[in-house]
């Protein structure tokens, strides 16, 4: 997937599945992480909605949106732009002493590079749009991390999507790092161009990915900072590294017999 392209997803609810969400107040969450060895980055809610249908199409925009923010890095607490700015892959977002961002070239390509030229620290990161076709959406903060005076925070803008129902009900752009319900990750290094389509079958288990290697079924109560905020390889400023597997996993530090918490 380029960056700079829309991706569409299908998810399609299986029937009695559909019901039963939708009689039990569950909404849908999407999250949409980055590739970054900076360990102060959190993910961040870029959907969550109780407006699905049983066929939906979602689709992630390509266009991205660097941000910085004053707004503190912290479980639950919603990340408020202070001043955006529209950025594609091979780019530096600078802030200035002002707090404003402006961009130029000058990143390894595929990569996205935060510059914090201010005296004082600020949360940086990019914002996404992930909409269904009924619920429109507009970018909000989809990754946050610390960015203190001088430093560089480095990010490539292809990493995972993730999709779980939860009872909660969660504003975009708040910082979340546990999955309420069994989750799906899409490794968007790897799936088709043309996008993908995800099933959920209660009857079945939930998400099923039929062998797919660009899906990952996540335990319920996971930590989804590592799946969203991976980790790149050696010698590399950022690349590609989630571990695609066919069965639910427990990312390390959560406890994977946990279910639905909400």
């Amino acid at each position: 997937m380029s960056a700079q392209s829309n991706f569409y997803i299908t998810i399609t609810i299986e029937s009695s599945t559909f019901t039963g969400l939708k009689t039990s107040g569950y909404n849908l969450f999407g999250m949409v992480g980055v590739v970054s060895s900076n360990k102060s980055g959190r993910p961040a809610v870029a959907v969550c909605t109780n407006a699905y249908l049983q066929n939906n199409i979602v689709t992630l925009s390509g266009q991205l949106t660097a941000y910085d923010s004053i707004s503190q890095i912290a479980d639950n607490s919603t990340i408020t732009i202070g001043s955006p700015a529209a950025i594609a892959a091979g780019q530096i977002a600078t802030i200035d002493p002002s707090g404003s961002l402006s961009v130029a070239s000058g990143a390894p390509a595929g990569t996205v590079y935060f510059v914090n030229g201010a005296s004082t620290s600020y949360t940086v990161g990019i914002a996404r749009s992930l909409s269904l076709s009924n619920v429109p959406s507009s970018a909000v903060p989809s990754v946050a991390f610390n960015a203190q005076p001088t430093f560089m925070v480095t990010t490539a803008p292809t990493g995972s999507a993730l999709f779980f129902f939860g009872t909660p009900t969660y504003r975009a752009g708040t910082i979340l790092t546990t999955c309420f319900g069994s989750a799906v990750a899409i490794d968007l290094a790897t799936a088709p161009a043309d996008g993908v389509t995800l099933i959920y079958d209660q009857t079945q288990g939930g998400w099923l990915t039929n062998g797919a290697s660009y899906l990952t079924k996540i335990a319920a109560g996971s930590t989804i900072t590592p799946v969203l905020i991976q980790q790149p390889g050696p010698d590399t400023p950022a690349a590609f590294a989630l571990m695609i597997q066919d069965d639910p996993v427990a990312v390390p530090g959560d406890d994977s017999d946990r279910t639905e918490l909400g």
